[in-house]
């Protein structure tokens, strides 16, 4: 998994003579050595995390300290950006100081994540909707066009499934997921959390004797926190009501408690949010959704992770808050094995589903 993060810190004497190849590996190298120029954290590492379409994620893992007891969280930046910009630091140091263990990554194209293996160029979607340099192992956000954003879902369950590794080594549990998305980010991570409603895997399996038992992806949500949520993102629509509509929209309606913030002055989040917040709260049903909220950020149109940026805003105790109301009302979900062995990564299922065309 680590095969490309791991490549030569510094050019050798002889990687000067083959400069090409003394090129290829610092670039390669990038990730790890921008750690290595920092203190050395033993809670915050720099992790690879590969998708299973052959795109080379680069992630930071901030480690829980309630070893299985820990809930984790998923950071997802807004479009265009990365895991370094907008205080995401600051955001994951406070969820890691409540206890959480919290995975922040760059999605493909963005930031450390632009390295990919040739069978990158095998699957549909990325050899319609990407346009191909001349350096074939190598993929930026500006070569993507705008119909390629709902595939970048599946940079989600590729670091989700990552997060499954560290729960089968009692590292943290899985059962108590939050995803905290910004603009873009919080559009796909809420595309995620609808189809994992729909998405099942396997534990308890043993050879000749149990078939073990489905469990819904969905089940271990926590619960959502979404930064100015986008419903055209990259214009793009995300029809959010026709989700809530379906079987999992309707699971993810009832059984995930979602926070939606905005800026007070930042018109097109609050619409957005407004609507979001109409289609998950019918009138029939607050009984069954008795968390999810909107809050508008007074006195400001930043958007996004712009938003944690400043304390005055109070942002971030928001966030803490809504983690612990809905942990306290959750209780603790049992630690359990995923088998992650067992349960291989696969695409996201059914984005036709949710109005996206576009498959394998």
């Amino acid at each position: 998994m680590a095969r490309r993060f791991g490549t030569g810190r510094v050019l050798s004497a002889a990687g000067l003579l083959a400069l090409g190849i003394g090129l290829a590996a610092t670039a390669r190298a990038t990730p790890q050595a921008k750690d290595k120029s920092a203190p050395s954290d033993p809670t915050k590492v720099i992790v690879p995390i590969t998708t299973l379409d052959g795109v080379d994620l680069a992630g930071t893992y901030y480690k829980g300290n309630k070893g299985k007891d820990s809930p984790c969280a998923i950071l997802l930046h807004k479009y265009g950006s990365d895991r370094s910009k907008g205080d995401w630091d600051q955001l994951a140091r406070a969820l890691q100081a409540k206890g959480f263990a919290v995975l922040t990554f760059d999605f493909r194209g963005h930031g450390d994540s632009k390295t990919v293996s040739p069978n990158f160029w095998k699957v549909g979607v990325n050899k319609d909707l990407v346009r191909e340099q001349r350096d074939k192992n190598h993929i930026d956000l500006k070569d993507f066009k705008p119909a390629y954003l709902p595939w970048l879902v599946n940079d989600i369950l590729a670091a989700r499934k990552f997060l499954e590794v560290k729960n089968d080594s009692q590292e943290l549990n899985i059962g108590s997921l939050f995803l905290i998305g910004a603009q873009e980010g919080a559009s796909l991570g809420m595309l995620f959390a609808a189809t994992e409603w729909g998405r099942t895997y396997t534990t308890g399996f043993k050879a000749l004797q149990s078939m073990g038992t489905r469990h819904l992806g969905g089940e271990d949500i926590a619960g959502c926190v979404w930064l100015s949520l986008l419903t055209r993102p990259n214009n793009i629509p995300f029809e959010v009501n026709n989700w809530m509509r379906s079987p999992t929209g309707t699971q993810l309606r009832e059984r995930t408690p979602t926070y939606l913030l905005y800026g007070e002055r930042d018109t097109n989040a609050k619409q957005a949010a407004e609507q979001v917040f109409r289609a998950l709260t019918p009138a029939r049903e607050k009984d069954k959704n008795k968390f999810t909220a909107k809050y508008d950020v007074k006195g400001t149109d930043l958007a996004g992770q712009a938003l944690l940026g400043q304390p005055s805003l109070l942002v971030t105790p928001k966030i803490l808050e809504f983690t612990d109301k809905v942990l306290a009302d959750r209780k603790a979900v049992p630690w359990a094995s995923v088998a992650h062995e067992e349960n291989p990564l696969q695409y996201v299922p059914n984005l036709k589903g949710y109005g996206f065309s576009r498959m394998p």
